[in-house]
């Protein structure tokens, strides 16, 4: 199965890649040293192209009030990216206290 690791270079990206593709599947690493920028949307029509599941490993870059901005500017990028691909499955990979960020769901 063809899958897009977004955060795929980090500590737990490079792992989960490394998993998958032991399992048998395609599974390409994106992140912003791969051109990737999930903010901007640079790089990530070409990164869901033809994956048929992309996995959300990204964290925020900070701990403070920008954060739930962070994940919600980058999850609905990233869930509009993957509509238009016809990806389809997008898993995210969450952090205690998700519940908590605005409308995320």
């Amino acid at each position: 199965m063809k899958m897009a690791v977004i955060g795929g270079t980090g500590l737990i990206g490079s792992q989960v890649v490394e998993l998958l593709r032991a399992q048998g599947h395609d599974a390409a690493p994106h992140a912003t040293s791969t051109g990737l920028d999930l903010l901007s949307g640079r790089g990530l029509p070409e990164a869901v192209t033809g994956a048929e599941v992309v996995v959300n490993l990204t964290n925020s870059p900070t701990f403070d009030d920008a954060s739930p901005a962070f994940f919600q500017t980058t999850m609905g990028n990233l869930l509009d990216a993957a509509k238009t691909a016809g990806t389809g499955h997008v898993v995210i990979l969450s952090v205690v206290g998700v519940d908590q960020v605005p409308d995320l769901v």
